[in-house]
């Protein structure tokens, strides 16, 4: 199970053991971290994608819990995120409007 917290962190959970497995990079500086508002795993990759206040959407390595691509995707908050059961697109949605963008993710 993935979920994360106000402070910014994101953790991968062993739901058997109810341990924590990784925490990933936080998803701002430690000082000012931002807010994520939707967080979610990748169907076939071991990915963690992020939407967050910061209007970014991050990818985090669930292997190695650090940041491989961050991006502005919105005007304002990116508050939603969907991906296709097969993996191959990222939808996203914000504050400001019904737009939502179509990310092609590479395998």
């Amino acid at each position: 199970m993935v979920t994360s917290f106000s402070t910014g962190h994101i953790g991968l959970f062993n739901m058997e053991t109810q341990q924590l497995v990784l925490q990933l990079d936080s998803a701002g500086p430690p000082e000012a971290p931002v807010k994520i508002n939707k967080v979610l795993s990748h169907p076939t990759l071991p990915i963690t994608i992020t939407a967050q206040e910061d209007r970014h959407i991050q990818f985090f390595d669930n292997n190695t819990g650090k940041l491989i691509h961050s991006m502005v995707a919105h005007l304002d908050s990116v508050t939603c995120l969907a991906v296709d059961p097969n993996g191959l697109y990222l939808m996203s949605g914000s504050t400001y409007s019904a737009i939502i963008s179509v990310v092609h993710c590479e395998k």
